[in-house]
């Protein structure tokens, strides 16, 4: 979500503002994802709709524990957390609070941090992005 005050979008008809909207003079301008994620920000324009096809940037969140952790251990954290994400209470919340709500499995998201790494690393090496 890109918010600025400068920018305008005349496609975004903002009906009501998400929980983070609340507390600034900030706007959203823009969903940094292919879809509408959020329902909050259906009424925000994604970069696609502004002529921008084909950028994805989206923001991912998930649970991670040590290298090496018992597999037993993965499968209980895994299933205790699918059956929390599950609640339709708690994922009424956690859409409220701008998360949407997918749940997987180790491998799944494992294999999606791959693919982040590999693709932002590509974008690093060929813009010769350097840290100082």
């Amino acid at each position: 979500m890109l918010r600025a005050d400068h920018m305008s979008n005349r496609k975004a008809k903002r009906r009501a503002k998400p929980p983070h909207a609340r507390w600034t003079t900030l706007r959203e301008e823009s969903v940094f994802s292919l879809v509408h994620a959020y329902r909050m920000y259906l009424e925000v324009a994604t970069l696609t709709e502004q002529g921008y096809a084909g950028f994805d940037a989206a923001p991912f969140y998930g649970v991670l524990g040590p290298a090496g952790m018992s597999p037993a251990v993965v499968a209980k954290l895994q299933s205790t957390l699918s059956r929390a994400l599950a609640n339709p209470s708690l994922r009424e919340k956690l859409q409220e609070a701008g998360f949407d709500v997918v749940g997987s499995t180790p491998e799944a998201y494992a294999a999606l941090i791959r693919s982040e790494i590999d693709r932002w690393t590509a974008v690093v090496r060929k813009q010769d992005i350097k840290v100082d």
